[in-house]
């Protein structure tokens, strides 16, 4: 029998520090900082280029938090110059989704 996995509460301080995320204005620094400097509490579990044109890329940035929750940093930058356009900051639930690839049939 399989056991759950442990969840950890976070503590007062944590739970302050992550709503100041959640509201943080879409062109803030501290947002993108996240990328560089995750908090204990956040870990970075997948890295996801969500659009890439010629003057800008978005990439989705997934973390799962210590309490089971898990939160989207979505950052927009200017392709060549690397500065950030925009910044979003959300949780999310995770949804599976299973694919069936097709492909040939070898005789």
């Amino acid at each position: 029998m399989a056991r759950p996995k442990m969840t950890q509460a976070l503590t007062k301080v944590e739970q302050e520090h992550l709503n100041l995320l959640l509201m943080e204005d879409i062109d803030s620094e501290c947002l993108a900082e996240l990328v560089w400097d995750t908090p204990f509490f956040l870990k970075e579990i997948a890295v996801e280029i969500v659009d890439v044109d010629e003057h800008y890329n978005t990439k989705d940035y997934i973390y799962k938090c210590i309490d089971g929750r898990y939160f989207c940093l979505t950052i927009t930058q200017h392709s060549s110059m690397g500065d950030i356009e925009s910044a979003y900051f959300y949780e999310v639930v995770p949804k599976e989704i299973k694919k069936i690839i097709y492909e040939t049939k070898e005789n």
